[in-house]
């Protein structure tokens, strides 16, 4: 965990998340790559970590904190499930698709990253309680580009009937259930980061001759956030 902290406080800089705003951080995710974060729950046999979801949830709180661009949440939940399921640990961008496929228009929707991904991990409902896990080529489909509301890539493609991809099965949700909890450790790390940023200000600001943080209304606006957090 300490590597990965001194590698997010020294690569995560304003230049990088100034060029994260305009496509995909490519330089950065080959750096993450060789570092090994999308493959901290991946088998060692694999080249992965090997480590549980104990561990995936604090690399990930620390890189919402350091505001790390990128589908890492989404990259880990994938190769975390490809894990468990034995399915392949395949090479490049691994994202995942947070909705199930829908049977009569298998759609992949909001996927992060999708147009900048080479496989996309996504659920199909096959029965009642049962799912199967795919394992789809993101390079043979047509995305079509979109955004959440943090201006993240969210991208968008239609599945073709010819497609055959590698399948394993798994409960209904996981990828769901899965993709949510990595993703709540990343938003909590980008909480805990916004907690240290007001105390900065506060600190360092004055009104009326006082700083910031000795207005009681500042200090319960803090107290709050800091519950929260």
């Amino acid at each position: 965990r300490e590597a990965v902290a001194r590698f997010l406080a020294d690569a995560v800089t304003p230049a990088l998340l100034a060029a994260a705003e305009a496509g995909f951080p490519a330089d950065f995710w080959r750096a993450a790559v060789a570092l090994g974060l999308d493959r901290v729950a991946a088998p060692v046999a694999a080249g992965g970590g090997g480590a549980g979801f104990g561990v995936l949830a604090l690399v990930l709180r620390d890189a919402g904190a350091a505001l790390a661009p990128g589908p890492l949440a989404a990259a880990m939940a994938a190769r975390a499930l490809l894990a468990a399921t034995g399915l392949p640990q395949p090479d490049g961008v691994v994202t995942l698709a947070p909705d199930p496929l829908a049977a009569a228009a298998p759609l992949l929707a909001a996927v992060p990253w999708g147009h900048a991904a080479d496989w996309v991990v996504a659920e199909r409902p096959v029965a009642r309680g049962t799912a199967q896990l795919w394992l789809v080529p993101a390079r043979e489909l047509a995305w079509s580009r979109g955004h959440n509301l943090a201006g993240e890539a969210r991208d968008t493609a239609r599945l073709p009937a010819t497609l055959a991809p590698a399948w394993a099965v798994v409960p209904a949700g996981a990828v769901r259930a899965i993709g949510a909890f990595l993703r709540a450790c990343q938003v909590a790390g980008a909480g805990a980061r916004v907690l240290v940023s007001a105390r900065d200000h506060a600190a360092g600001r004055e009104q009326f001759g006082r700083p910031l943080e000795g207005f009681q209304v500042i200090q319960h606006q803090l107290a709050r956030l800091a519950e929260a957090e």
